[in-house]
């Protein structure tokens, strides 16, 4: 059966995500849609890139991802499939493949936009599963539009390395108010090298010495700092909110000290 799976930021409030899906099982017989995320920040692509490039590999090849995220760029607009590892995915030329794929190994096509769409506020629904439809068919993807080298490119913020510090920030804060950075345990252990780190922030009364291996291996209460499962390193508070509790937002930085 095949699976698309949706990442907007369409909310739950309005009818938008249910036409979509209505949409989707209008045109196809037997298909599975997932609901990635309908919840992402309006307009940042930052964050839906994170959402589906954390999750998308646990998805059999094949799958087709819609992302609905910053598409109604009018008609000079570029709407894309982009082919990695097996999956396709259908955005806007919006900078949000070049956050997803930093090394940029992809193969993108700009979508022939059909005669018969004449509307594309709405390129969700009405560009993105027509797409969908015709590959899940088993359409070959040259032929919805010709190959596309030169994909908007955003800069991201990435980890400094000085001496015996490694400097990253919060890139993402889900639902439990973790602090989510883009310090990954790799990076740790090349900078660290056997030794212990201390986690230190602006506020120096949160600073964490020590990686643990699950929350509860503090007080409840108690700021933690692990490695989660997409190996980036995460502070949380056990059975709490560490945003909330540190004042912390995306983009604030949380550094990593090693003993000389």
């Amino acid at each position: 059966m095949q699976i698309i799976t949706l990442t907007t930021d369409l909310g739950l409030r309005d009818y938008y995500a249910a036409s979509v899906k209505g949409a989707i099982y209008s045109s196809l017989d037997e298909v599975c849609v997932v609901d990635i995320s309908h919840d992402v920040t309006k307009f940042k692509i930052q964050e839906a890139a994170f959402l589906l490039k954390n999750c998308y590999r646990d998805f059999p090849k094949g799958t087709i991802h819609i992302i609905g995220v910053q598409t109604d760029y009018g008609d000079s607009a570029n709407h894309l499939l982009v082919e990695r590892d097996g999956h396709y995915f259908l955005g806007s030329d919006n900078g949000l493949f070049s956050i997803m794929f930093e090394d940029n190994d992809i193969k993108a096509h700009i979508l022939d936009i059909p005669q018969d769409i004449t509307d594309l506020t709405f390129a969700a629904k009405s560009l993105y599963v027509k797409v969908a439809a015709f590959l899940a068919r088993g359409g070959e993807p040259g032929v919805l539009g010709s190959e596309y080298k030169d994909t908007k490119k955003v800069l991201t913020l990435q980890p400094v390395v000085r001496d015996n510090a490694v400097r990253g920030t919060v890139v993402h804060i889900d639902s439990y108010g973790n602090l989510i950075t883009n310090i990954s345990k790799q990076l740790y252990e090349r900078v660290g090298n056997s030794r212990e780190g201390m986690v230190t922030f602006r506020d120096s009364s949160f600073d964490i010495k020590g990686i643990s291996k699950y929350y509860n291996l503090v007080s409840t209460g108690d700021p933690v700092a692990i490695f989660n499962s997409s190996g980036l390193l995460e502070i949380a508070v056990n059975s709490g909110d560490a945003a909330k509790l540190m004042g912390m937002r995306v983009n604030d930085p949380v550094s990593l000290i090693f003993e000389k």
